[in-house]
């Protein structure tokens, strides 16, 4: 799945450290709001011999009477926040927009969005992240747990279980 593998991972880790050095040095100067303005949802599956790209889901892209709606809210402090499974606060209501099209459980099996969870509460070294789940790839990254990321092709190998998968299971796959 292309859905920007350890590459998204590191720049989204670095500019999430450039901005918790700033509100760990200016606490009551900075405030931060990260918006998503381009598409959420996307699914990629790239065939290894051929490298042909196919769409498996299209882009679901955030409307911009939305995106407005969601920055009024958060600069008039209109918005209703919750914290999330992940531990991260989202919307659950802004004047004058419907955000229910982008809910993160929507687009995210359930059981990842437990798995990722535990990882994020995990005490000691956590252990590796198996999924074929692009998405929970996505936030595997955002977590800054791209390193824990393992394809079930390398899972299996390391076990002495090695066999030919489809390609959506392989190392190459994940590294997308």
């Amino acid at each position: 799945m292309a859905v920007g593998g350890q590459a998204l991972g590191r720049k989204i880790n670095a500019f999430y450290d450039i901005v918790i050095d700033l509100v760990a040095r200016h606490p009551s100067k900075v405030h931060f709001f990260q918006y998503n303005t381009g598409g959420i949802g996307e699914m990629i599956e790239v065939d290894k011999v051929t490298g042909k790209k196919k769409l498996i889901r299209k882009v679901t892209r955030v409307p911009i009477d939305l995106m407005a709606a969601l920055q009024r809210g958060d600069l008039r402090g209109t918005n209703e926040y919750s914290k999330g499974r992940l531990g991260t606060e989202f919307v659950v209501r802004c004047e004058g927009g419907d955000r229910s099209a982008y809910n993160p459980a929507t687009r995210i099996d359930t059981g990842e969005l437990e798995s990722l969870t535990l990882l994020r509460l995990w005490e000691g070294k956590p252990p590796p992240f198996c999924t074929a789940d692009g998405m929970a790839v996505v936030g595997l990254c955002l977590l800054g747990f791209s390193h824990l990321a393992i394809s079930l092709e390398s899972l299996l190998t390391r076990f002495g279980l090695g066999r030919k998968l489809s390609w959506r299971f392989s190392e190459g796959a994940l590294k997308q």
